[in-house]
């Protein structure tokens, strides 16, 4: 780059902070109808080889619903497909949530859960 020697490791750094700068709000979903998806896996690369991560997706658009909330989207790379990750990131959502019939998505549902069950709007 430009005569510029630069380790990987220091590439590696500057990319995580960079990251992190822009890491989203993990609430940025919090209102309004929101859509769950778990299907899109992606290779990154990690430590000298590259691994398959489950790419979970929550978006929000209440716009055609004559909603005020800005549209959004977080993006989440994980290993696997448990049920555990929806449920920590919608724990304290309370409106409806667009998913497909993914078993993980299922306590989001229930009168077990501690908030207000969410409505599901299965597609």
């Amino acid at each position: 780059m430009r005569g510029i020697d630069l380790s990987v490791s220091t590439l590696a750094d500057q990319v995580g902070v960079a990251a992190f700068a822009v890491m989203p709000d993990r609430s940025a979903c919090a209102g309004g109808r929101t859509s769950a998806r778990d299907e899109t896996t992606v290779p990154i690369r990690a430590k000298g080889k590259t691994v398959t991560r489950r790419i979970w997706s929550y978006a929000r658009d209440d716009r055609p619903f004559g909603g005020g909330v800005a549209p959004a989207v977080v993006y989440d790379a994980l290993a696997d497909r448990h049920g555990e990750h929806p449920r920590r990131h919608l724990q304290n959502f309370t409106d409806i949530v667009r998913a497909d019939a993914h078993d993980g998505l299922n306590a989001l549902f229930g009168t077990e859960r501690q908030r207000t069950p969410v409505t599901p709007a299965f597609c």
